[in-house]
């Protein structure tokens, strides 16, 4: 993965969920997350290594963009406050 791109898309259903509902939104946010984690291939183990900054560049731009497309401000106060601190 070069420079932290986005290697596949991760389709994330979310039909069964009531995102007005915090519990939803929550779910729903935790789903976007593995789907993010999917998306950018293996994490690398090593922390200082190139390839973590990379994996780490494309797990967060695709939770960006994924949050912003669902567009539900439940979500994107999840993300705001931080609740995306565990990585893929």
């Amino acid at each position: 993965m070069a420079n932290g791109t986005v290697r596949t898309q991760v389709p994330v259903s979310y039909d069964d969920l009531n995102l007005t509902n915090p519990a939803g939104a929550r779910t729903l946010y935790a789903r976007l997350k593995s789907a993010a984690g999917r998306a950018c291939g293996s994490r690398p183990s090593g922390r200082d290594s190139q390839e973590y900054l990379n994996y780490q560049s494309c797990y967060e731009s695709a939770l960006d963009k994924a949050v912003s497309q669902v567009n539900r401000s439940q979500l994107q106060a999840l993300q705001r406050h931080g609740a995306n601190t565990s990585t893929g």
